[in-house]
């Protein structure tokens, strides 16, 4: 049973992580005129396979944005992200919670969730999968604990037949004093 929990685990892993690994579908794009500065590319759309077909065009044919507008929102959006970017520097301050649900000699499998605080969300939910490639601490000390009561169980039957030798000369020695 646990082994069928262990391949469904890891085929959902791959799976999952296929699906967000997997590379992008790359476009081109592709000017039916030729621009001049200033002009910017607007797409037509109109799809040759992985080509995307745009017209150069002049903003300042849309009337709402002229040059000063165009340098006044690009200044406003660059300290936009500056502000954006300064907050992601600060100090993050997390706490992770962290559950297993199974726990045997070779993995352990745990859900998780961290809160941050500094940005007031959660920004990480997932599955911690620990393959356990050598023995831990636990398992070297179950082992030792092993080895004494093999030892002491050892003594132990040691102790009887001794004992039950002893009994046997004294059971010989009482026959022949009677």
């Amino acid at each position: 049973m646990n082994k069928r929990i262990f391949w469904i685990l890891i085929f959902m892993f791959l799976f999952v992580s296929s699906a967000f690994c997997a590379p992008g579908h790359n476009r081109n794009v592709r000017a039916n005129n030729n621009g001049t500065n200033g002009q910017i590319l607007i797409n037509t759309g109109q799809d040759r396979g992985n080509t995307d077909i745009g017209s150069w065009t002049d903003i300042g044919r849309f009337g709402f944005v002229s040059s000063d507008d165009l340098t006044k929102e690009i200044k406003e959006r660059i300290d936009e992200v500056n502000n954006r970017v300064s907050k992601l520097e600060r100090t993050q301050f997390k706490v992770q919670t962290e559950f297993r649900i199974i726990d045997t000699k070779t993995f352990s499998v745990s859900p998780y969730v961290s809160s941050n605080f500094t940005r007031n969300c959660v920004d990480e939910a997932g599955l911690r999968i620990v393959f356990k490639i050598g023995k831990s601490y636990e398992e070297r000390e179950i082992d030792k604990l092993r080895e004494k009561i093999r030892q002491k169980e050892d003594e132990e039957i040691s102790n009887r037949a001794t004992i039950a030798e002893m009994n046997s000369r004294l059971n010989y020695l009482m026959k022949k004093v009677k």
